[in-house]
């Protein structure tokens, strides 16, 4: 099983024996089990044989020094570009995309033509399907992340890459509503579910800080007592309400019969609980 270390690496791709590969690439991560995006001649070799081994020769710290390696493997085995070699890499290696961000990108403020991006997009469609995705059956302990888990650092450059990313107009469902076919398949989707004590918590404490944070979405003019506020959550369409006032608009009783549904002192008949 092939192991990633968040580092730079040297990989090669071969059939049989992994001392006589076809090609030599450096990447990071899930790189070299990246089956998309290969050259004609990578792709010909794969369509003869199937789906290519890998091996990592090497970690290394920085990129740069992963591209002086691949640079002498890919001199020590040589090319058939130019019929000094077995590999099918097509140019002399060290020149690839890794680490070059911004204006170093070679393509940096050109944007694809609406014809390329169909042709690009017609080429990889069904390659990554079945058993042509590097990561076919790999689940469970076969799984490269199996076992691990994201550091907090990780996590955190994470939040910040999607800080704002989904508010507002950007979010794809702005302006929608579930019709009532999507609520009434998530309603018996939902039935016999509940979130356990733990989540309840961490989204209700999520939830209210949110509309603490933002009184305008609610229609709030002045910051309500929130120590004394409950949330109610609506499983089958995933609305959370902040009241049973609030609740009451949308249902068809009253909100002292929805709290005693929720209290379980009478049958609930609502997908409404407290969050």
């Amino acid at each position: 099983m092939i192991e990633f270390k968040d580092k730079n690496y040297l990989y090669v791709h071969y059939i049989d024996n992994w001392t006589k590969p076809f090609y030599v690439g450096i990447g990071k991560n899930y790189r070299c089990t990246a089956f998309s995006h290969r050259g004609k001649y990578w792709n010909n070799i794969v369509k003869k044989y199937g789906l290519p081994k890998v091996k990592i020769i090497q970690y290394f710290e920085t990129a740069d020094d992963s591209k002086i390696a691949e640079k002498a493997l890919i001199g020590f085995f040589g090319r058939r570009f130019n019929n000094s070699g077995i590999l099918v890499n097509i140019t002399l290696g060290g020149d690839g995309y890794l680490g070059r961000k911004g204006e170093e990108h070679p393509m940096y403020g050109k944007p694809m033509s609406k014809e390329a991006k169909e042709k690009a997009s017609n080429k990889l469609k069904g390659m990554l399907v079945g058993e042509k995705n590097g990561m076919f059956g790999r689940s469970g302990e076969l799984n490269p992340f199996y076992g691990k888990k994201h550091t907090e650092e990780h996590k955190q450059r994470q939040r910040e890459t999607k800080k704002g990313i989904y508010d507002g107009e950007k979010n794809p469902f702005f302006g929608k509503t579930h019709s009532v076919e999507t609520k009434k398949y998530l309603s018996e989707k939902m039935i016999g579910k509940s979130m356990n004590e733990e989540t309840r918590k961490k989204v209700s404490k999520t939830l209210k800080m949110i509309r603490k944070n933002n009184p305008e979405r609610w229609g709030e003019i002045d910051p309500i007592n929130f120590n004394k506020s409950i949330l109610l959550l609506d499983q089958a369409t995933g609305v959370y309400y902040y009241s049973y006032t609030d609740a009451e608009k949308y249902y068809k009783y009253h909100r002292k019969l929805l709290k005693k549904m929720t209290d379980g002192i009478v049958p609930n008949k609502t997908n409404l609980i407290r969050a």
